[in-house]
């Protein structure tokens, strides 16, 4: 049966809600207490109704009213004002508004100020909007939207113009996108009665669209999602593979997409039927897949995959191993909130099981460890790059990961240091000319198209590092495991890797290469959203090579806000970034009249009531004002306010509306329900795991800072875990933040925040907690658990019933984007009051609210006061040393150090010593110093024990005291923390992580992994650790002496690997590194040089610097060649070279008995020599 768009228009919109429903119940709740005085229930549930209903005029008419009882005059203002913002939104009558009006002018002397601040500027505002939105500058015409929003917060018109200005695809404007509303005009009965109705194959609902037919028995919500998302990846295909546009010409026709209810009803009712290991497949005819447990993400992908193979069959000549490729290569994508498609992003799965494979080895052939009698078995090992060429093989799941790694591969292997794509156009030719030629002749002829054709490096730049440019394919093996295992580092946070772009996209306007070009600088600004000149040159760029001069308005305006909060301001930058916004921006002017005309006032108000202790008022108003008018100063004022009231005006939002599961990505999932105030999950896996899980995540992508929370019940027997999910990228990576029940009444439940990658993980916090009281809005028998985590920029505060856990901070700002929700293992578990606050990008509050925040927190709402994370931790007291001896953390160096906090007894329990010299073998390499301490009242026994037990590195025993622990001991809380502890130590000294190892009752079992292992190697890929000990150990013993001794050439290599090193750490690397760019900044003035050599007397060294010039890939050109050989020959110049003569040849006659003599002769004859004379030791 067919359906059509006019029968939805039809039926009967959702039914309002009843009189009980949550945010009514919450209210009722509020008045009530409030009516019998209990003020903090009543303060508890009017937020929480408020959190459910922002925009209702009682919830803070009776906020007003709580505070006005409390003589809150300050919150009592935030809220009336709140109140007549939305009864004029609302359109309340006339009447009503006056009445509201009047008794906060009653009570505000400053209200008519900020009520009259935009009466004129609001419609002038509004012109110039509409102006720009039809002269085709959404960028420009969204900011001006936003500073009517500034002005009136509740302007719908704003809002919705803001919306519909976004919706157009384009990635630059996405984040002010809002998802489009599929199940907009049907109810959750008519959704229901649709899904029963068209359950089944036989009576399976249909949707058409543009490009696809699209027949489904899973349900209403995954029909017209997929429909969707697939209309906007067809786009994309088109633009991608340069077919079926306008402009390309080209037929792509029509074909259906059908999604089975389950993976059953696939292979019985799909073509074929399909293969018994497929999640989809393309019949020609048809994309076929089902809506399994992995969700509608994991079901999106496949259809994301299956789909490409259209057009790679329509476009290209592809096939075998390369079809797939391709294919497998469009699993990394994200559809933006605005339709725009993201695309050439790492397809996690694939890239960690490729990873994990190459770390085992390589197959010896194509039927290496296949199992015919299994196909869904995957090889330990990894095919080679020609195995995979040569496609001797039955396609199966061993071959997707290898397959995209090889096309992931050939588009972005980069020069690190030009920026330049190796193989992205020779691998485009290999597409177009041969289809990726199989079997005999394969490996040669990709030799000859692609490996003998790599890009050339950027004219006339030298480039110091050589990049590996194999020209067999045996030769390229290596290179593309190594690849593919630091982007799986970099992706799993182990690695950082700097990315230079705006050095890239100058390299590639060098080539010519504008696609280059504007692919770093688009990179860029998300990776460094502070950065003003990259955001300058962009715009430059956009404006001069792609006549987007309203884009290009929008990076100078961030540019200009970047120049006026930072502290230095580079006063240059900013003059030329102000000269060609006005250039760029016609409309400037007029907004920069209309805008000086209440910034002044602006200013004026928010200062007036911060110095009337109106902190809130202040807050909201230098807020909404500074962040918009451009008025930076103002963020001081919300600063000082913050900071005097310890309160913030941020409003949290409900994610769960406690009635469905609207808002949230539930299409496919049947794990989790809605029960009015809870949200329940409970599930079985299918194959038993204890610790296979299911997510629940928000339909919400953040831009910027965001907080989530909510509270959890798990109890031990009923579920192997539960908690929040964050940065989610797909089923296969993402953040959690997760609550493991305790096992039994002796064990205590934990906390953990973990990363996941493609079916691996690393846990980055372990921290045990104890159970709390019920609060007062929930007082019933049930325990619940309140998480909470804050992401500010990259780092992550995390929050465990209301207390604050050591941060964590990731790698990048991309590795925490993404979606955000709920996550549980196998079993029952509960959530409630989830909620969120999610910030627009560049939004100053969240890094402002952060750092007062946590100084301000009492000692005993942190755990982290009791952390000595990101600090140098006091070094151990100790009774005296049973093993070796150590003095201080600085004693040995720029290395990792382990302090091992264990007394016998518990090493009796939970042994470690085994484990402790095991890893002092495995991380000989990257130095690592273990040290320990145990209990004095081990202090007779010890001796006897190291005996049996040895314990690498010194051995300590703690001080006695008061308590029954020790002096160190106490220090490090091991009242609370119990043992073993561990405290690791960066090079700098400061902690990076502490812990406990998490073994049980008899330590360690054979290859079984600790909490220390992610934080250690994520400590050794950070620092370079191997890299930094053997840089070291070659500049203390050769480098240096050569740089002395003038011998640059001997010197040059140690002092450029320096600049892959971290300066901040190491002194003797920010020297080198020093030293080099001293020489580069030298070179590059040559008429600087020259006049300073002339000055100071220095002609003599003009013909050194110009060898060394040459050394360091910098050439002088010829008029500064030609200058600095004068000075090398000038009288002084002359003087120089006869005094080195001179010193040499009296180098033997000093070897006498009448050496004092004859050295004060050699004395006399250089002072009397002209020029410089400079100590020479030798």
């Amino acid at each position: 049966m067919k359906f059509f768009h006019a029968l939805v228009i039809a039926l009967p919109l959702a039914l309002a809600p009843a009189a009980d429903s949550p945010f009514t119940e919450c209210l009722k709740r509020a008045e009530s207490a409030f009516a019998q005085g209990d003020a903090t229930a009543a303060g508890v549930y009017v937020r929480q109704a408020l959190e459910r209903d922002p925009r209702s005029r009682a919830a803070w008419a009776l906020r007003a009213k709580m505070a006005e009882a409390a003589a809150d005059t300050d919150e009592r203002l935030w809220c009336l004002h709140h109140e007549y913002r939305l009864a004029v939104a609302q359109k309340l009558p006339r009447a009503a508004q006056d009445v509201l009006k009047q008794n906060l002018l009653a009570i505000d002397p400053l209200a008519k100020d900020l009520l009259d601040l935009g009466k004129v500027t609001l419609d002038k505002l509004k012109a110039l909007a509409l102006e720009l939105e039809k002269d085709k500058r959404p960028h420009s015409a969204i900011r001006v939207w936003k500073q009517v929003l500034a002005l009136d917060p509740e302007r719908a018109e704003a809002q919705q113009a803001i919306e519909r200005i976004a919706s157009v695809p384009d990635p630059s404007l996405a984040g002010e996108a809002k998802p489009k509303d599929l199940l907009a005009g049907v109810s959750e009965e008519w959704i229901r009665e649709f899904d029963l109705k068209h359950g089944d194959w036989e009576r399976a609902g249909e949707y058409e669209k543009p490009n696809y037919k699209t027949k489904c028995s899973a349900g209403y919500e995954v029909m017209v999602r997929s429909a969707e998302a697939m209309e906007q990846m067809n786009a994309f295909y088109r633009v991608f593979f340069r077919y079926g546009t306008e402009a390309e010409g080209g037929s792509v026709p029509r074909i259906e997409l059908r999604i089975f209810k389950n993976r059953d009803e696939y292979l019985k009712r799909g073509t074929g039927p399909p293969l018994e290991w497929s999640g989809g497949q393309f019949t020609g005819e048809a994309v076929e897949t089902f809506a399994g447990q992995g969700g509608f993400d994991v079901m999106i992908g496949i259809l994301f995959h299956e789909a490409a193979h259209q057009f790679v069959s329509l476009a290209t000549q592809a096939a075998g191993w390369l079809n797939e490729g391709l294919a497998s290569f469009f699993e990394g994508t994200r559809v933006l909130a605005n339709g725009t498609v993201v695309f050439n992003l790492p397809a996690a799965g694939r890239l960690f099981e490729l990873s994990g494979r190459m770390k085992v080895g390589w197959m010896d052939d194509a039927e290496d460890g296949i199992d015919d009698q299994k196909p869904e078995t995957i090889p330990r090992e990894a095919p080679t790059f020609g195995i995979v060429l040569e496609n001797h093989y039955d396609w199966g799941p061993a071959w997707y990961a290898p397959t995209w790694g090889v096309v992931y591969f050939l588009y972005n292997y980069q020069d690190l240091e030009d920026g330049r794509f190796l193989y992205r156009n020779a691998f485009g030719e290999f597409i177009d000319k041969s289809g990726g030629r199989t079997g005999e002749g394969a490996i040669e002829n990709f030799e000859e198209v692609v490996l003998a054709h790599p890009e050339p490096p950027t004219p006339d730049v030298k480039l110091t590092q050589s990049v590996a440019l194999p020209r067999t394919v045996a030769e390229l093996d290596p290179v593309w495991k190594q690849y593919m295992l630091d982007l799986a580092d970099e992706q799993s946070g182990k690695r950082t890797v700097a990315r230079p772009y705006l050095k890239w996209a100058r390299y590639a306007l060098i080539r010519k290469d504008l696609n280059a070009a504007e692919e770093h600088f688009e990179k860029g600004v998300v990776a460094a959203p502070s950065d003003a000149l990259l955001h300058y040159e962009f715009a430059q760029f956009l404006a001069e090579q792609r006549a987007n001069p309203d884009r290009a308005a929008q990076l100078l305006n961030q540019a200009l806000r970047s120049l006026e909060r930072a502290e230095k301001p580079d006063e240059a930058l900013l003059a030329k970034a102000d000269k060609l916004l006005d250039k760029l921006d016609p409309k400037r002017k007029s907004l920069g009249r209309i805008l000086d005309e209440v910034s002044a006032a602006s200013r004026s108000i928010s200062t007036r009531y911060l110095s009337s202790e109106m902190y809130l008022m202040a807050m909201e108003t230098s807020w909404r004002l500074g962040m918009e008018l451009r008025q930076p100063a103002l963020l001081d004022v919300y600063a000082d306010a913050l900071r005097r009231s310890k309160r913030s005006i941020a409003l949290w939002q409900l994610a769960y509306n406690e009635s469905d599961l609207g808002g949230w990505s539930a299409a496919g999932n049947d794990a989790f329900k809605a029960e009015r105030t809870a949200l329940r999950s409970d599930w079985k896996d299918e194959a038993g795991a204890e610790y296979a899980f299911r997510f629940l995540a928000l339909d919400k992508v953040t831009s910027g800072d965001y907080s989530l929370e909510a509270e959890v019940q798990a109890e031990n027997g009923q579920v192997s875990f539960a908690g929040l999910v964050f940065g989610k990228k797909s089923d296969a990576t993402f953040h959690a933040l997760i609550y493991f029940p305790a096992k039994d009444r002796d064990s205590t439940a934990f906390v953990d925040l973990a990363s996941f990658y493609g079916g691996s993980n690393k846990t980055w916090r372990h921290i045990g907690i104890e159970a709390v009281k019920d609060d007062p809005a929930h007082r019933t028998s049930e325990t619940w658990h309140k998480l909470r985590l804050d992401v500010t920029g990259a780092e992550v505060d995390l929050w465990v019933d209301g207390k604050l856990m050591p941060k964590h901070a990731f790698p990048s700002l991309d590795v925490l984007r993404g979606s955000f929700g709920l996550i549980t293992g196998p079993g029952r578990a509960a959530f409630r009051n989830i909620r969120y606050l999610a910030r627009a990008v560049g939004d100053p509050a969240g890094p402002i609210e952060r750092t007062i925040r946590l100084e301000s927190l009492p000692k005993e709402q942190s755990l982290a006061a009791d952390s000595y994370l990101d600090a140098v931790a006091p070094f151990p007291r100790v009774t005296r040393w049973a093993q070796g001896k150590r003095t201080s953390w600085e004693e040995k160096g720029l290395v990792p150090q382990l302090f091992v906090l264990w007394n016998i007894d518990q090493n009796n329990v939970i042994p470690i010593d085994g484990w402790l010299r095991d890893l002092e073998r495995q991380y000989a390499p990257y130095g690592l110093e273990i040290f320990s301490i145990t209990t004095y009242l081990d202090d007779l026994r010890i001796g006897a024990y190291l005996k049996e037990h040895p314990f690498p590195g010194a051995v300590a025993v703690d001080v006695k005291n008061e308590t029954v622990w020790g002096e160190t001991f106490e220090l490090y809380k091991i009242e609370t923390y119990r043992l073993p502890r561990l405290i690791l130590v960066d090079i700098d000294q400061r902690v990076v992580w502490e812990g406990d190892p998490g073994f049980k009752k008899g330590g360690p079992k054979q290859g079984e992994g600790s909490y220390l292992d992610a934080p250690l190697e994520e400590l050794i890929a950070k620092r370079r650790l191997k890299e930094l000990r053997a840089w070291i150990g070659a500049w203390e013993s050769s480098a240096l002496p050569a740089l002395r001794a003038g011998d640059l050439a001997a010197a040059l290599p140690a002092l450029r690997e320096a600049r892959k090193l971290e300066r901040q750490i190491a002194p003797p690397v920010a020297s080198a590194q020093d030293a080099l760019q001293l020489l580069e900044d030298a070179v590059a003035a040559p008429d600087g040089l020259i006049a300073k050599l002339q000055e100071s007397g220095g002609e003599a060294c003009g013909g050194t610097l110009i060898a060394w010039a040459e050394l360091v890939g910098k050439p002088f050109d010829k008029p500064a060649a030609a200058a600095l050989r004068k000075l090398d020959s000038s009288k002084s110049g002359v003087a120089w070279k006869k005094l080195i003569a001179t010193t040499d040849a009296w180098k033997t006659r000093l070897v006498s008995p009448k050496a004092e003599e004859r050295a004060a002769q050699l004395a006399a004859e250089l002072e009397a020599m002209p020029g410089v004379l400079a100590d020479r030791k030798s």
